[in-house]
């Protein structure tokens, strides 16, 4: 019950930091620079999970595959904060959910 509970304020948290923080970024950053962002991002995403998808242990997995995501994006230069991070992977993985 505790898991679920914390599953919901995670995922809330995830929608509104994704609702404001990322066009607020966007705009920050311009359109062309936007777009390569979230390709890269999206890339680091699919890598991850496939790297990591017969990982048994799904907190290992998760956070397995969160570490490798910022790795990548770090290899690439790509210097943004942790809310932001955070918000753009948490749309690129909505994004391969769906």
């Amino acid at each position: 019950m505790t898991y679920e509970v914390l599953q919901i304020v995670v995922s809330v948290a995830a929608a509104l930091i994704t609702a404001f923080l990322l066009p607020w970024l966007k705009a920050k950053i311009g359109e062309e620079s936007w777009a390569r962002l979230v390709e890269v991002v999206r890339v680091a995403v699919r890598a991850a999970e496939k790297a990591y998808e017969d990982e048994e242990n799904n907190l290992v997995r998760q956070t397995a595959k969160y570490e490798y995501v910022l790795s990548f994006l770090a290899e690439k230069g790509i210097d943004l904060s942790e809310s932001e991070l955070d918000a753009l992977v948490n749309s690129a993985v909505q994004e391969l959910d769906q």
